[in-house]
């Protein structure tokens, strides 16, 4: 029985669509909400690894903002002067903390992502598309990890007899960049011609091929993509209502917080949470 029940393209179809709405969607209060359910759930599923990384790009969003206010002057609420005398405004910093916590909560939700996303899933999809692409895709997946262990095997054998980077000169270590590099292309090469022979032999280039798919579409997952697509509906409906506007330059302005505004709002925290279903 799988971990998770849930069928590949109903995963899909969540991630894009809070990805999606929020890149779409620049309002603060939006922005808040992706960030903070994105940050839970990584560290929820990864713990304290995720948890520094995330508070690693927190502090590169700060820096950011500091940077881009730095840099453009726009808006009339003039907070101070920097040293070269430039005005920095509080319309340039709310710009730049929008800026930089939307692609910060992107990284959350594509850590997420990547929790959910392994490669039996994408090529289960992919497969669905093209079962060529499909056969390309996992060679690659396969292919990679290998070429990499191979690489750190052919610099460990070089290196003990003596023809490693780390001995001579420039010219001596670009020479033996160019030999490792080009042992490395003729093992990955090698390496690809014979997973097509094993591939051939087993009925890749047949026509009339079928595959095992352990995954179905279920009742749960339609009334789950039902319930994601109408959650999305409402927020969609609220935005073009012009409930959810929100303008940096020149001065900051936005739409009142309203019922159908806070309707919206509370539909993309639902749509958030959904990820409790999802992971």
């Amino acid at each position: 029985m799988r971990k998770n029940k849930l069928h590949p393209a109903v995963q899909l179809v969540y991630f894009l669509l809070v990805m999606g709405l929020l890149i779409k969607i620049n309002h603060p209060i939006f922005i808040v909400i992706s960030y903070i359910s994105g940050f839970c759930i990584s560290v929820a599923k990864k713990g304290a690894r995720a948890l520094v990384f995330n508070i690693i790009a927190t502090l590169c969003a700060i820096t950011y903002i500091f940077i881009y206010s730095g840099y453009n002057h726009f808006g009339v609420t003039v907070l101070r002067e920097n040293f070269i005398g430039n005005s920095i405004t509080l319309e340039a910093i709310a710009k730049g903390a929008a800026i930089s916590f939307t692609a910060v909560a992107l990284v959350f939700w594509a850590e997420c992502f990547h929790l959910v996303f392994t490669s039996d899933k994408i090529g289960f999809l992919v497969g669905k598309i093209s079962k060529s692409a499909k056969q390309l895709l996992m060679i690659s997946l396969r292919a990679i990890p290998q070429a990499s262990e191979k690489s750190r095997q052919i610099h460990k054998a070089r290196k003990g007899i003596g023809k490693g980077f780390s001995r001579g000169n420039i010219i001596s270590n670009i020479k033996e960049l160019k030999s490792f590099v080009s042992i490395n292309i003729d093992c990955f090469i090698q390496a690809i011609f014979e997973k097509s022979i094993s591939m051939k032999s087993r009925g890749f280039a047949l026509k009339r091929k079928t595959n095992y798919s352990k995954y179905s579409f279920s009742n749960k997952d339609r009334l789950l993509l039902v319930g994601m697509i109408l959650i999305t509906v409402i927020i969609l409906v609220g935005f073009y209502l012009g409930q959810m506007s929100f303008d940096f330059s020149p001065i900051i302005t936005f739409s009142p917080i309203t019922i159908k505004s806070f309707i919206s709002f509370a539909a993309f925290a639902a749509l958030c949470g959904t990820a409790v279903f999802v992971l």
